[in-house]
Order: structure tokens, then sequence, then C-alpha cells
């Protein structure tokens, strides 16, 4: 099956693209599509992620999105593809289905229903309320004409389907490495990964750490990852001479420090899935994440595999942490659950779902 991805480029470190290189792959490998990889932004930068030797590109080479319709347009009529799949990275999204290609048009939802309907209420800044209107119904009219809306989760599937009727639910698949070695759940170790912004909500992990770090001076909290708010976490860390925490780059092979830790937690404000919580999973670690709507309420079962906190609330994280450091039978209990939870989403599970998608589109 002849199939294009489109991409504005192929340097994320995120979870998208390192989920997308990964169906790309197993597409490929076990089920012989034909797959081009459209990119329009003009960086020239390699990918972080490995990316399958039989993808072919196409760069569209534009300074400025002015012309990318046009463009593109003539790109998909010219290589007359079987399926074209946005991944709604940037302008491409809002006018790719009045393309007439012949091509089946698919939306990848990697983020959640709340973020894209906004926030703000009418009460705390009415004019900003009314952008975030006219913004989310402009989105939920491209939406509509595609032939496959794909979310990732079921909370977010009766959020949209109150607008959408072309509604299909995948997972993200877990990623890891060929090993099949788990964590021990006795490592005194503490993980955290993601994109060093606002939305992760870092700044609560170091927070609650704070509260409890002197107690523990044997354990310790190892966040990986590169953004914004890099100086002003390592700022709050000294200015408040918080022990045992760190902050290391970005690093594609996560799996080793999974392996390393036994606790991860999870901080962010939203999430489609957090494909941090799924890898984490795989290997066993027990699982902390605020209770936001989506992917974490999935994949959390409190209790079982982890707790889920209110959100930015760092005292009630902190205790969920410290009751996990402290109590090891615990700490076993989630180990295996999460192990047995996390089959569910296996590759293999969930590329046969998007070869069954294409197949019937």
């Amino acid at each position: 099956m002849k199939t294009a991805y489109i991409l504005p480029n192929i340097i994320g470190t995120g979870g998208i693209a390192k989920v997308i290189f990964a169906k790309i792959d197993y597409l490929i490998e076990n089920f012989n599509y034909d797959i081009t990889i459209i990119t329009y932004m003009n960086i020239e930068k390699k990918s972080a992620y490995t990316i399958n030797k039989n993808v072919k590109f196409i760069h569209l080479n534009l300074d400025s999105n002015k012309n990318l319709k046009s463009v593109l347009s003539n790109v998909l009529k010219e290589n007359k593809f079987d399926i074209v799949i946005s991944s709604l990275s940037n302008n491409e999204f809002y006018f790719i289905n009045s393309i007439k290609d012949g091509s089946k048009k698919i939306a990848e939802f990697h983020t959640c229903f709340d973020y894209i309907k906004g926030f703000t209420s009418k009460r705390e800044n009415f004019l900003k309320y009314i952008k975030e209107k006219i913004s989310f119904y402009k989105f939920i009219l491209a939406a509509k004409k595609f032939n496959a809306f794909v979310v990732l989760n079921n909370i977010d599937k009766v959020s949209f389907s109150k607008y959408l009727k072309n509604i299909e639910v995948i997972s993200n698949p877990i990623i890891h490495s060929s090993e099949i070695a788990k964590c021990d759940f006795r490592s005194k170790k503490i993980i955290a990964a993601g994109r060093l912004e606002g939305v992760k909500g870092f700044e609560y992990l170091v927070e609650a750490w704070g509260k409890i770090n002197s107690k523990f001076p044997d354990w310790s909290v190892s966040i990986y990852g590169e953004g914004p708010l890099e100086s002003e976490l390592k700022s709050q860390i000294k200015n408040n001479n918080i022990k045992n925490i760190s902050i290391y780059p970005f690093d594609k092979n996560i799996d080793k420090h999974y392996k390393d830790s036994s606790i991860l937690v999870l901080t962010s404000m939203f999430e489609g899935q957090g494909m941090v919580l799924l890898e984490a999973m795989h290997y066993g670690l027990s699982l902390v994440s605020f209770k936001i709507k989506s992917g974490p309420l999935e994949l959390v079962k409190d209790n079982k595999n982890g707790f889920l906190v209110k959100k930015k609330s760092t005292s009630e994280l902190a205790e969920k942490i410290e009751t996990l450091i402290t109590d090891e039978n615990l700490r076993e209990k989630f180990h295996y659950n999460s192990i047995e939870f996390s089959k569910e989403y296996s590759i293999e599970k969930i590329m046969k779902k998007w070869n069954h998608l294409f197949k019937n589109l």
C-alpha cells in the first residue's frame, strides 16, 4: 500500500516523532508498505531517531508555508498515494482534504480534547474565551472532512463524538529496545522525562521532591529533557537547596534509564496519552501521575500500578512518592501489574489496528 506521512521536518525528539518513525518501520518490515515522508520546513538536521532505510523522502523546501497548499497538491496528485496521513503538526490539516488526488486522508491526533477546546472560561477572559471557541470550531470543521480521525484513547473518543462521526481509537504502541530485562523495583531512583516547558509541569515535581528529599538521602530524581525552562528549573533546584535531583539532556536511548529506576513521575497539565507512561509500564516502574483527563486515566490504575494525584498538588505528589519509597512490597506489586497492563499496548497489537484501518479505507 502506497502511504505518505506529512511532517514539518524529521528532527523532533519528542514522543510524536518517536511513535511515527516506529510505526513506519513496522509497516514496512511486517506489512510491506511503500511509505514516503513528505516534509516542508527548510531544515536539514537529521532525526534523533532511526528511520527505516526503505522510506522515501520528498522535501518541499519551502521558505514559508505560503505556497504549501499548491506545492503539496502537485506532489500528491503526481505520486497517487493510497493513504495520506496528517499528524496535525501544522497548516496542512486545514486544507489537505481540498486536494482531490484520490487518496484517503487520515488525521493522527496526538494531544487531548481539552487542549483543542481551550481552558479559558467566559468569566476569566471573555475575549480569549471567544478566540478559543472560534479556533475549536475551525478545528472541528477540518476534522470532519477526514476519512478517519484517530485519537489515542476512549476518553477523547467520547468527547469528540459530540462533534465527529469519523473517530477511530488507536493507542500509541510501546516502543522499546530488543532487550527484555525489566527494572529493579528495589532501585532507589526516580525518573521523569519530557520537554522542559510549562505544560509538562516539572516545577511541581521539583517542589514536591523538595518537601521530602532530606528524609531520603540515598534516593535520587533524574529528569531527562531539553527546552525553554531548563535554566528556570535548575535555578529552582539551586535556590531551594534541593538535593539529589538532576536534569539531564534528552537521551534517545532512555530505555536504560527506565531499567535503572523504580518510579516514574508525570506532572503534565494535559497529555493525549503520555509515551513515558507506556514505556515505564513496559519496564515495570511504579507510576505517579497528575490526575488529568485522557491518557493517564487509562494507563495509571490507581493503587494497582501507581497513583493518580490531584493536578498541581505538590503535597499529595510528595506524599505518594514517599509512600512508594518507604514500601518496597508496594513497589513490587506495582512492578508486576505495570508489566501485565503494558501487554495491551504492544506494537504488534497496535499496528494490526492500523493495518486494519488502512485496508478498510
